[in-house]
């Protein structure tokens, strides 16, 4: 009896679980510059203790981060979010990332679903950069609005071999060209 109780909390506590604020107003720089982020960044590294500095590498605790996952993906069918790094007392938000190459693959709590786009390899086969760009403007809003401030996509590496497991996320043998197309002017 008491193993399903203990059961019946962690799956509520892991499907209901709280979305902390992925913004800080406390964190502010003088200009949009490269040089004043890697200035903001080493100062508050300056500022962190040792744990502070493990913590933001680290996720939650193996064994209820498992199971909330697992509740999450077989009961929910849901991609549970994972909060990594946040730091309150310096006003540093958590990160979440959502491995994404065809699409927002964390979802938050209350939204249906989201869009699920071809392979990469495929879209690089178009050599059409616009639309690769239109693709991602729409991975980056859906992400956004899943409460997602990282995103592990696109995937440009050179595919050296067929059986690599991740080589449909590539743009294939030649992905310079459509990648840095798609980044032009911006």
């Amino acid at each position: 009896m008491i193993l399903l109780v203990t059961l019946g909390i962690v799956y509520y506590t892991s499907i209901n679980y709280s979305m902390p604020s992925l913004y800080t107003n406390s964190l502010t720089v003088a200009n949009n510059s490269p040089e004043a982020y890697k200035t903001l960044a080493n100062n508050l590294v300056a500022q962190m203790s040792f744990e502070e500095k493990i913590s933001q590498m680290t996720g939650p605790v193996v064994s209820s981060g498992i199971v909330g996952f697992l509740a999450n993906i077989l009961v929910e069918g849901r991609f549970p979010h994972v909060y990594i790094g946040e730091n309150e007392r310096l006003g540093i938000p958590p990160w979440v990332l959502s491995d994404g190459p065809r699409g927002a693959r964390v979802r938050d709590q209350h939204i249906e679903g989201v869009t699920t786009f071809p392979v990469g390899m495929a879209r690089g086969a178009s050599w059409e950069p616009e639309l690769e760009y239109r693709i991602n403007e729409v991975i980056a809003a859906e992400m956004r609005a899943n409460k997602v401030n990282y995103a592990a996509t696109p995937c440009i590496n050179l595919l050296r071999h067929p059986g690599w497991g991740r080589a449909q996320e590539t743009y294939g043998e030649a992905p310079g060209r459509i990648w840095y197309s798609s980044c032009e002017g911006n």
